[in-house]
């Protein structure tokens, strides 16, 4: 499917456009985090962990410098870092209902 890989480039050239990362700045939008380094991390995250139903070996922010930067800093932050290492934090990217990632259904093979 070409929609992930479309998506990542755009989001890719957001960051950019913002400065982000490789413009000095350290979150997606502006100079303090706000719902939009949430929102980005979720969908990267979530992105990266229904792709890896399919193929553990994949790495879909691998050409993506600058969004790969964005995960690993946010993810970073104390208190980002306690939730994701905690119970809180579902083990599946889209929850207990979701038709995949449950545990009780897996992806189609």
């Amino acid at each position: 499917d070409t929609t992930l890989p479309a998506w990542l480039v755009r989001l890719s050239r957001a960051l950019s456009a913002n400065g982000g990362f490789f413009g000095g700045a350290s979150v997606f939008v502006g100079d303090a985090v706000t719902v939009a380094d949430y929102a980005l991390y979720d969908a990267l995250d979530v992105a990266t962990r229904f792709v890896r139903l399919y193929d553990n070996n994949a790495t879909p922010l691998l050409d993506h410098a600058a969004l790969r930067a964005f995960m690993t800093s946010f993810a970073a932050r104390p208190r980002i870092a306690a939730y994701l290492a905690s119970d809180r934090r579902p083990p599946h990217a889209n929850g207990a209902t979701a038709q995949f990632d449950n545990g009780k259904n897996p992806p189609p093979q």
